[in-house]
């Protein structure tokens, strides 16, 4: 099982995700849970495709790493985004 992390946000019709550590992954929901089971059901598609075409899968960073990296900041974290992580079982690679 690999981890990602998912990055939520509250928009006028719900909410919208993304996984800065599955580029291209996101999606949206009316909910928080909707939302997220969207966000693993994007994942698992996104992970399967690269393990069928022999592309080397990505992993997991951790929010520490995307904040070094500069793409989420502590104030941002806390006042616009909700995080959390999601558990993905990775394909087989071809």
């Amino acid at each position: 099982m690999e981890k990602y992390l998912v990055v939520l946000e509250k928009s006028s019709r719900g909410f919208s995700a993304f996984s800065p550590d599955a580029p291209g992954c996101i999606t949206v929901g009316e909910t928080v849970e909707s939302t997220i089971e969207h966000m693993r059901e994007v994942t698992k598609i996104y992970t399967e495709e690269m393990g069928e075409s022999g592309k080397e899968l990505p992993r997991g960073k951790g929010v520490e790493y995307h904040i070094r990296e500069g793409l989420l900041n502590e104030g941002s974290i806390a006042n616009e985004y909700f995080l959390t992580q999601i558990e993905i079982e990775l394909p087989e690679m071809a």
